[in-house]
């Protein structure tokens, strides 16, 4: 019984990470692939629920701002319409990394204005993070299948700060 409740509120904190973060999706994908039926299913609810109670509760104009302006004029590299600039020091991600070193926004180091090597490094950076798990998930995989989660949380989880 305790083992069932523990493993719904860790299928509960893993539809957090994935919406608020993409990265997760891919240990999402790994249950799928390990064959944690009964742990996919959780979280996908998990995922629904959480998803469908913002729906109800967030006003219909927020998520057609967020649809419709913010999410089409933002990438790695560039300041979503209407959100402050990316290379502000809030912004501890690698994107916001390059783009202080690599553009002239607001809150950049002014070093030098290249947003395209911004963008590539982002991008590079994240093909690498993503290498890095599906290598992990492939040496694992013919090893161990049980502790295979663990170990790709373990090992890449610090490469997503």
């Amino acid at each position: 019984m305790l083992r069932n409740k523990m493993q719904f509120i860790a299928c509960t904190f893993l539809a957090l990470a994935t919406i608020i973060k993409m990265y997760p999706i891919i240990i999402i994908l790994i249950l799928l692939v390990t064959r944690k039926y009964k742990i996919f299913m959780k979280t996908i609810l998990a995922i629904s629920l959480i998803i469908g109670t913002s729906m109800i509760f967030i006003p219909k104009f927020v998520w057609q701002d967020w649809f419709f302006t913010v999410v089409p004029t933002g990438s790695y590299g560039e300041s979503p319409k209407g959100l402050p600039a990316i290379s502000q020091i809030h912004n501890q991600s690698f994107n916001g990394f390059f783009a202080r070193l690599f553009t002239q926004q607001e809150g950049s180091y002014h070093i030098m204005n290249y947003p395209w090597l911004a963008k590539i490094s982002t991008y590079s950076v994240c093909a690498v993070i993503f290498a890095i798990t599906v290598s992990i998930f492939y040496k694992y995989l013919r090893i161990d299948r049980d502790d295979i989660i663990e170990k790709i949380v373990f090992a890449t989880t610090p490469l997503i700060f």
